[in-house]
């Protein structure tokens, strides 16, 4: 009976194992896009503004539905009585031209609404991108400092045995100790921001907060072909984000020549059938317009150019703006390149801390120049991550603004 439980409760454990491998879901940088259109709720809300603007520009061209109407009138004048019974119809009509000019108007203002849903995509697709980038450096990093406190552990370990035998003072024991605590406090702080950043990252990409994801994609760093970024530079007309604003911009100059037209903005049609006591039957038809007597419309005139100039300001502020991100982002990627390709290929931390440990226990260099090696391996390490973090950053923002995949992670 004893021997039934225990393989009944093995294979429970196993069972559930089984079910907490699966429920890690493991993430590589090229699969993002996929991810990002399949369950990304912010992505998702940017789709249904377009349609929302979609479906404002259906009502507003909609047809009117006709009317229908039914009066009755009587009268007695004490010696004669009169009825008059009425039915019919009525519509109305916007001018022709005044429906096309209207739209015209709409068609830019639905392409606008495209191009600012792909330039709303393209940045949360380049904050996505950055997000996996900055969570796996980080998670890097801390690798790398628990290596690092693992070294200094032994370094302080050797400290101890020496200060037993009298080679060191005190004093000497209790500052390495203090750079060992001062590396575990950088890893906890290091442990608590990556917790806050993934869990952020998963609500911004649709992934539950209680789904164990992995990201599987190392990050490190690559050369980036500025001459790509720099080319495209011209053809910054066809970034979304200016195409947006400047189909506004014509939508707004229809809707002003739209106003001009509204004077009689509409016609209104009625007709159908009218008795007259029983012996008087006929047809009725007839149309009315508002006469431009009191009002020619040029208030309304006037609001669509204050909207139309306040646009054209907007254009050229937002142009110049996005220029200036552009040469900021260049002007960074190529002032980084070159220290942190330096970095890259010359640093190795772990192999770093080792020599300086051989070093100290060798009579090489003394305590003090030991610990205080320690600390500059440690600020660069993180000095290194850093900029690596900020570098991507801006390579993702580029790729957004000019459309073209400037680094590539396998």
């Amino acid at each position: 009976m004893s021997s039934r439980i225990i393989v009944i409760l093995w294979l429970c454990l196993s069972t559930n194992t089984g079910f907490a491998q699966e429920a890690i879901q493991k993430i590589s940088f090229n699969s993002l896009s996929e991810l990002v259109k399949l369950k990304s709720p912010e992505a998702k809300l940017i789709g249904q503004d377009f349609e929302l603007e979609k479906s404002v520009r259906n009502i507003a061209l909609r047809w009117s539905n006709p009317e229908l109407n039914f009066s009755r009138e009587n009268v007695d004048n004490g010696t004669l009585e009169q009825n008059e019974n009425m039915i019919y119809l009525s519509k109305s009509l916007s001018l022709p031209w005044i429906y096309l000019k209207n739209r015209q108007s709409w068609s830019s203002r639905i392409q606008s609404a495209e191009y600012l849903k792909l330039e709303q995509l393209g940045e949360f697709f380049a904050e996505v991108k950055s997000g996996y980038m900055e969570i796996s450096l980080l998670q890097t990093q801390e690798k790398s400092f628990k290596d690092l406190k693992q070294i200094v552990e032994n370094a302080s370990n050797i400290v101890k045995n020496q200060f037993r035998e009298g080679a060191v003072s005190g004093l000497n024991q209790q500052l390495i100790q203090m750079v060992s605590l001062n590396l575990e406090g950088k890893i906890l702080q290091l442990s608590q921001d990556i917790k806050i950043k993934l869990d952020d990252w998963k609500t911004k990409v649709g992934i539950d907060k209680n789904r164990e994801v992995e990201l599987i994609t190392t990050i490190s760093f690559k050369l980036v072909d500025i001459t790509v970024a720099t080319q495209s530079i011209e053809d910054l007309q066809n970034y979304p984000g200016i195409k947006s604003r400047n189909l506004k911009g014509q939508s707004l100059q229809k809707q002003v020549s739209l106003e001009r037209w509204k004077v009689i903005p509409e016609l209104n049609f009625y007709g159908g059938y009218k008795t007259i006591n029983p012996n008087f039957k006929g047809y009725m038809f007839g149309v009315s317009f508002a006469l431009p007597v009191l009002n020619f419309n040029r208030a309304q005139v006037q609001n669509k150019q204050i909207e139309l100039n306040r646009q054209n300001y907007n254009i050229d502020i937002y142009k110049t703006k996005l220029h200036r991100k552009f040469d900021r982002g260049l002007n960074l990627i190529s002032g980084y390149q070159e220290t942190l390709g330096k970095m890259a290929a010359n640093f190795n931390q772990k192999n770093t801390i080792e020599n300086i440990l051989t070093a100290y226990q060798e009579g090489w260099i003394s305590l003090t120049e030991m610990l205080n090696s320690f600390q500059i391996v440690l600020a660069s390490s993180q000095q290194y991550h850093q900029q690596l973090i900020l570098f991507y950053k801006t390579v993702f923002e580029l790729e957004a603004i000019t459309g073209k995949q400037l680094v590539e992670f396998k």
